[in-house]
């Protein structure tokens, strides 16, 4: 959808949700708070979530979060009614914060230490690389042309 800014979910909740094969009785039963609390993922400043922990996400265009809201809200009320809970009594909001692109997504002071933080990993990476055909080759690092057998990968988390 164009020029929809979407809205951030937490993955877990997500994928327990779309799995089909968790009842999430143990977040339905939960009559005071909302299914999804996204306040816990906000940076210590308050602005925005941590990038690091933004991957551990889904980001969903508002016509499938109003539908994921929709159904949530469905399961939560069959669950409370088949428990002879009334729902007056419950939370109506499914969610605590809604985080978009344009709102509560990133903090700009955590996304500039995040980048320093990658930087530094990848400069020391290049270091090693370097060391690496230095030491085990004792010739030149190969150019982007070299065969794919000279090509040396790291996974970094």
């Amino acid at each position: 959808i164009k020029g929809d800014s979407g809205h951030w979910v937490e993955a877990n909740i997500f994928r327990r949700f779309v799995s089909c094969n968790d009842t999430m009785e143990d977040l339905y039963n939960n009559t005071t708070e909302p299914i999804l609390r996204h306040k816990k993922y906000l940076c210590e400043h308050g602005n925005g979530i941590h990038p690091r922990t933004a991957r551990n996400g889904k980001f969903l265009n508002t016509e499938c979060f109003k539908a994921y809201l929709s159904l949530l809200e469905t399961d939560k009320l069959h669950v409370i009614k088949s428990r002879g809970i009334n729902e007056e009594n419950c939370t109506q909001d499914l969610v605590d914060i809604d985080i978009t692109s344009s709102k509560n997504l990133k903090c700009d002071i955590c996304a500039k230490s995040y980048q320093s933080e990658l930087q530094q990993k990848v400069e020391a990476f290049s270091s090693l690389v370097h060391l690496y055909y230095k030491l085990e080759h004792e010739y030149e690092i190969p150019d982007s042309n070299a065969d794919k057998h000279e090509q040396v990968y790291a996974v970094s988390r």
